[in-house]
């Protein structure tokens, strides 16, 4: 077993979730955890560990940094990365999102890409009055 097997599986277990539940809320197989926990496979990559670590709610960044892609001093330094933890921000993926109706997830997603469309309208015009 590798440390980030054991180190997600400690985890996994802490929040009282089986192999089966992780894959379901995470979108990664059941079959692909396991291989991870028992060390049959490498370190998965950071877009896997992402999905590994809203289902679990915890920070991405402890997930990075116990497989290895981030080194200790390094963690919590990212502004971007604590808004991305950030609870409140996340809170309909974290927090009930799989109970909404296919129409209140689709209200949220059409909310998050408008918030994101605005943020990059106001990247443009700040890079254009340069």
């Amino acid at each position: 077993m590798t440390n980030f097997g054991q180190f997600l599986r400690n985890l996994r277990n802490k929040k009282d979730m089986t192999v089966n539940q992780l894959a379901m809320y995470s979108g990664v197989s059941a079959a692909a955890i396991s291989r991870i926990e028992n060390g049959k496979r490498g370190v998965p990559k950071p877009e896997t560990i992402r999905k590994i670590a809203v289902a679990l709610k915890v920070p991405y960044e402890e997930l990075m940094e116990a497989a290895g892609y981030l080194p200790e001093e390094n963690q919590s330094s990212s502004q971007k990365q604590s808004l991305l933890n950030d609870p409140e921000l996340n809170i309909a993926f974290y927090d009930g999102y799989d109970e909404l109706s296919p129409e209140e997830q689709e209200a949220v997603k059409e909310i998050v890409k408008n918030t994101i469309e605005t943020f990059k309208k106001m990247k443009a015009e700040r890079a254009n009055k340069k």
